[in-house]
């Protein structure tokens, strides 16, 4: 995995929690659908013009979509990076849930 790999991963992530479409997204952005999808696949790495639109658009800041990137990426044997890369699989209906019960956790078992 590299950072190109990883942004698009979280554009994706976000995009979904936003249930915008690539097309749709792309439209706000001002860029080719196509282009959209390049980048979540990390075949693309975004401007930092592109990346501010983005972010805008799914209402996260750039420091959400680059937070923590470099840890990630040089801990690949982490647990935290296990875990990472599984809920990044998942579809986006899995991933709201495990969002939601890691919430219930925080909340109620301080």
């Amino acid at each position: 995995m590299n950072l190109s790999t990883e942004i698009g991963k979280r554009i994706r992530f976000y995009r979904n929690q936003c249930e915008l479409t690539q097309e749709e997204l792309a439209e706000k952005c001002d860029v080719h659908p196509t282009y959209i999808g390049q980048l979540e696949r990390g075949e693309k790495t975004p401007s930092l013009d592109v990346l501010f639109r983005i972010s805008k658009h799914l209402q996260v800041s750039m420091t959400f979509l680059l937070d923590d990137v470099e840890t990630i990426l040089s801990s690949k044997s982490s647990s935290t990076f296990n875990i990472y890369q599984r809920v990044m699989q998942l579809p986006s209906k899995k991933q709201k849930a495990l969002i939601e019960i890691l919430d219930w956790m925080d909340q109620y078992l301080k």
